[in-house]
């Protein structure tokens, strides 16, 4: 399952960054397909203010943002 969280990572996370037009898709599809898997298995360590590792699994902007601000990928 984590395998396949990440390969939806690096589809989705680039696009999070800039002025991507599919980015309201992308919202769409992780609120809709990513987000439950991720609250199921991640959020709770990966949230809040002191995020395991300084990675925030909470909204896919915190996905774009990456570990510590730093991207996770490159757009």
């Amino acid at each position: 399952m984590l395998g396949a969280a990440l390969i939806l990572f690096g589809l989705i996370a680039p696009l999070t960054q800039g002025d991507d037009p599919r980015a309201d898709e992308v919202a769409r599809q992780f609120e809709a397909e990513v987000r439950p898997v991720l609250a199921e298995h991640c959020v709770s360590c990966h949230s809040g203010d002191d995020p395991k590792a300084g990675l925030r699994l909470d909204s896919v902007e915190a996905l774009g943002a990456g570990i510590d601000g730093e991207p996770l990928f490159e757009a």
